[in-house]
C-alpha cells in the first residue's frame, strides 16, 4: 500500500511539472541539464527550475527504489540500505557532470540517464540479489 501512495505522489509531481511548463511529461537529457545547471549555479537554493530538477531526480531515484523492491521481494536488505543513502544533491551533481561530458546523450530520456548514473556510481554487490 505504501508504494501506491508513492506512485500517486510521483504522478502528481510529474503532472505539476508538465502543467506548469506545458511540455511533455518526459524530459530528455538536454532539458534535464538545463534545469539542473540552475540547481548547481544556485547551490540548490529555491527557484522554479531548481525545484523541478530536485523533484525530477528524486522521483526517478525513488521510482527505481520502488521498482527494485517489487522486482526483488524478500531479498537482502543491503540492496535498499545502499540506495537509501543516496541524496538528490549527489545524483544531480553526477548527472550534470555526466551530461556536460557526454553531449551525445542529451536526446536520451532523462529518467534513463539518472537510472544509469545511479547504477554506475552506486553499484550494488551481487549478494544483494540473493534471497536471505
Amino acid at each position: 500500500m505504501k508504494y501506491y501512495k508513492f506512485l500517486i505522489l510521483n504522478i502528481m509531481l510529474f503532472g505539476c511539472v508538465t502543467i506548469s511548463n506545458a511540455t511533455p511529461a518526459t524530459m530528455n537529457g538536454s532539458q534535464l541539464l538545463q534545469i539542473c545547471n540552475d540547481y548547481i549555479k544556485t547551490n540548490g537554493e529555491y527557484g522554479i527550475t531548481t525545484a523541478m530538477c530536485k523533484a525530477y531526480v528524486s522521483g526517478v531515484t525513488d521510482s527505481l527504489f520502488a521498482i527494485l523492491d517489487i522486482t526483488f521481494p524478500g531479498y537482502d536488505s543491503c540492496l535498499f540500505k545502499k540506495y537509501a543513502s543516496i541524496t538528490p544533491d549527489q545524483v544531480i551533481r553526477l548527472t550534470v557532470n555526466y551530461l556536460n561530458s557526454n553531449h551525445r546523450d542529451l536526446n536520451e530520456s532523462g529518467a534513463f540517464i539518472v537510472q544509469n548514473i545511479i547504477g554506475k556510481n552506486f553499484p550494488v554487490e551481487e549478494n544483494c540479489y540473493k534471497k536471505n
